[in-house]
């Protein structure tokens, strides 16, 4: 669980990298529950949060959605 919106983008953009660099590959919401050991709703609201921010990009596909950097310094402005 995150404390605050300014952790958890923190966490989240860095789990994205983190999996990226393990997988070569954008990661999921179940990908990103696996790094941050955090549940997939949790992760969902806070990745809805983010996408309004532009601070990630949800990129929709045939089998999914997966989630890429997309202006992270905006992680600075956040409360």
């Amino acid at each position: 669980m995150f404390r605050d919106l300014y952790e958890g983008a923190h966490l989240f953009v860095a789990a994205i990298r983190i999996h990226e660099h393990l997988h070569g590959r954008p990661p999921t919401l179940e990908g990103l529950a696996g790094i941050l050991k955090v549940s997939q709703e949790e992760l969902s609201l806070m990745a809805r949060r983010l996408s309004d921010e532009k601070i990630v990009t949800e990129v929709v596909s045939g089998t999914g959605c997966r989630y890429t950097i997309g202006d992270h310094t905006r992680i600075e402005a956040l409360p």
